[in-house]
């Protein structure tokens, strides 16, 4: 099934498209999804981001909300991390999963130490040094991670 990640812009000349796709199997579940996606969107310090089914209404609860400042996602009440991924297909073998933008959402109190980054820029943690890199070569270090 492929799996196709968009992102809301956070800043002027952060212009789309934002988009990450790629393949896994039918039987994920959507808390496995949920958990590889997680370093998808930008990690910003103060800020959350919401995921929800491409498609879905802006007022609709999202699955899961992640931060840079907590050790996994939070997933909302009415989310079932076990829905296998071929149940909630946006189109036949695609599923949509749009992240949208809170800033300034996460108060000092609630933030948790965050995770050692890695060294020398491997790993998920290399999304924590945005502003030392190229938007396009950020992009493309995220996609040969998550593609080996």
């Amino acid at each position: 099934m492929r799996v196709i990640l968009t992102r809301d812009s956070v800043h002027p000349g952060d212009d789309p498209p934002h988009h990450w796709d790629f393949t896994v199997d039918p039987t994920t579940t959507l808390g496995d999804l949920i958990d590889r996606a997680v370093d998808y969107p930008y990690r910003i310090d103060g800020s959350s981001w919401s995921a929800a089914l491409e498609g879905a209404p802006a007022d609709e609860a999202p699955i899961a909300t992640v931060s840079m400042h907590w050790a996994k996602p939070r997933f909302t009440n009415e989310a079932d991390r076990q829905l296998r991924l071929d149940s909630v297909t946006t189109a036949p073998g695609e599923l949509g999963l749009h992240f949208r933008y809170h800033p300034g959402t996460v108060p000092v109190e609630e933030r948790e130490e965050p995770e050692p980054v890695p060294a020398k820029g491997t790993g998920p943690g290399v999304l924590s040094m945005v502003p030392l890199f190229p938007l396009g070569l950020l992009f493309e270090a995220v996609r040969w991670y998550w593609e080996r």
